[in-house]
């Protein structure tokens, strides 16, 4: 109950949640499958950054090891 909380603080504040749930919308997804996918998207956002034990860093962006040089 607590994940499905977040989720949808979290598609109303985060604006990159929040374009994703919409963009879903127009598609013709259901709500409550974007409220899900929301929560299983946070729930590994979580797990990485405690599992990494390094801090969340807003706007990170990976680089493929081949472009970086």
């Amino acid at each position: 109950k607590l994940i499905y909380l977040a989720a949808c603080c979290v598609r109303e504040r985060n604006q990159d949640f929040k374009n994703y749930f919409y963009r879903k919308v127009k598609e013709g997804k259901k709500e409550r499958l974007l409220i899900n996918n929301i929560s299983n998207r946070l729930i590994r956002l979580i797990c990485g950054v405690i599992k990494s034990g390094k801090p969340f860093i807003n706007n990170y962006c990976s680089l493929h090891p081949a472009l970086a040089s």
